[in-house]
């Protein structure tokens, strides 16, 4: 009896495995996006751990083009179940939909270092009042999507505008009670590289 009773708590205690699968034929004019999660819910604790697949395949004739695997270590157990939480720069799929606590949805697509080519946000870490955090995959000239180590390290959340103009990705994100911070990264198109160029604090309301 006892030995059952602890194979009872044992069970009850380890991470349960869960997977969901959303597909995503609307947010690009080339791919379809497969993304699946394997979430691994520990019981004793209220943040989950991820594994998280992106199938890109050719969108004419469905061939597989692109796999893109990441660990997520701190996601809240509602991400990545609700297939509507994306949005697309590119088709304007839920291009306007409301951002609620900075969240932009768990896969965006969009033009991030004005190239003409798609690139690609995972959602990577539910993040906390200043929202959630994200890899970001650039489309290299080879097609290629690839992880930019500065955006995904350096910038981190999604942008709350994109200007084209002049190459910037600007984000906004909690600062404290009564301001929210702007943040602003600059894209050198000659040398590929980004560099931070500004820092504003804005009051709510401004």
């Amino acid at each position: 009896m006892f030995r059952a009773l602890l194979l009872l708590f044992f069970i009850a205690s380890i991470s349960k495995l869960q997977a969901q699968t959303c597909e995503h034929k609307n947010l690009s004019k080339r791919f379809n996006y497969q993304l699946i999660a394997k979430h691994f819910n520990n019981a004793q604790s209220i943040v989950d751990s991820a594994d998280v697949t992106l199938i890109i395949r050719d969108k004419k004739s469905g061939k597989l083009y692109q796999k893109i695997s990441f660990g997520a270590n701190y996601i809240n157990e509602d991400v990545y179940k609700d297939c509507t939480k994306c949005r697309s720069y590119i088709t304007g799929y839920h291009q306007k939909s409301e951002v609620l606590d900075y969240d932009y949805g768990d896969l965006i697509i969009a033009d991030l270092n004005f190239d003409g080519r798609e690139d690609i946000a995972i959602k990577n870490d539910s993040g906390g009042n200043g929202g959630p955090y994200y890899n970001f995959y650039l489309q290299g000239v080879n097609g290629q999507f690839i992880l930019s180590q500065y955006l995904t390290t350096n910038m981190q959340s999604f942008p709350a505008e994109i200007n084209a103009g002049s190459k910037t990705l600007t984000i906004q994100i909690h600062a404290n009670v009564h301001q929210d911070q702007r943040n602003t990264f600059k894209y050198n198109s000659d040398n590929k590289k980004w560099r931070f160029i500004k820092h504003r604090l804005i009051s709510y309301g401004e």
